[in-house]
């Protein structure tokens, strides 16, 4: 019998930045559908994502409209990706 290994979800970390620069929302959550309901809801000028698989692999970048950043947090989230870089440890 093969023993299941449990993969860990990535910390995903959003922070929406108004038209100063100053932080209006910041959260970081394991759950996908959590951080697209801030997405769908927020209003930002800029917005910085940044998805940790683990202590030495991350992705990161600003954003400035909500389809580029859905279009990456989904590209970050890929399956195949956090398999992957899960499997590297």
């Amino acid at each position: 019998m093969t023993k299941k290994i449990k993969i860990k979800s990535p910390l995903i970390t959003l922070k929406f930045f108004d038209e100063n620069d100053e932080i209006i929302l910041s959260t970081q959550s394991r759950k996908k559908k959590r951080i697209l309901y801030f997405i769908q809801k927020g209003k930002f000028k800029k917005c910085y994502l940044k998805v940790q698989y683990d202590k030495e692999f991350s992705n990161s970048g600003t954003y400035h409209n909500i389809k580029d950043l859905k279009k990456v947090l989904d590209a970050f989230t890929e399956r195949s990706l956090c398999d992957h870089l899960s499997n590297n440890q």
